[in-house]
């Protein structure tokens, strides 16, 4: 396990990690890949829940992913955006598709748009930081 993932990750129980299938599954049902980082969390834990300091999260496992983003037709609300979990309220969190890489962001389950979300980071790790360190609302 990447170190300070493992640092960031501490106290959480962590699920059998995803398999490659699982995780090339959902990237064929979402019709685009996952980012880099967030497949070796995915390939670590597929899918976590609990205290992540400042807020508690859902993190989603690759099959949550796929099946809850076509539920929620989050594509054909607010295209580029990708839903990987929530914090067990009114808030989701996921991955916007940009130019140069990803935004992980945070935005409201209702009237979810752009607009109204806000960056949380540009990769899995800077992330999981602001989770930690907050605030998130």
């Amino acid at each position: 396990m990447d170190e300070p993932l493992h640092k960031l990750l501490a106290g959480l129980h962590l699920n059998e990690g995803a398999t490659a299938l699982a995780i090339s599954n959902a990237e064929d049902i979402l019709g685009e890949s996952l980012p880099l980082d967030y497949v070796s969390f995915l390939s670590m834990s597929d899918g976590v829940e609990g205290d992540f300091g400042a807020a508690y999260a859902q993190l989603w496992s690759a099959a949550e992913i796929a099946s809850l983003n076509v539920a929620l037709e989050v594509r054909r609300y607010i295209p580029g955006l990708t839903l990987i979990g929530g914090n067990g309220g009114d808030e989701a969190f996921g991955f916007v598709t940009a130019e140069n890489g990803y935004r992980y962001v945070c935005t409201p389950f209702i009237e979810s748009t752009l607009e109204y979300s806000r960056e949380l980071g540009t990769t899995f790790i800077e992330f999981l930081k602001s989770l930690q360190t907050g605030p998130i609302i």
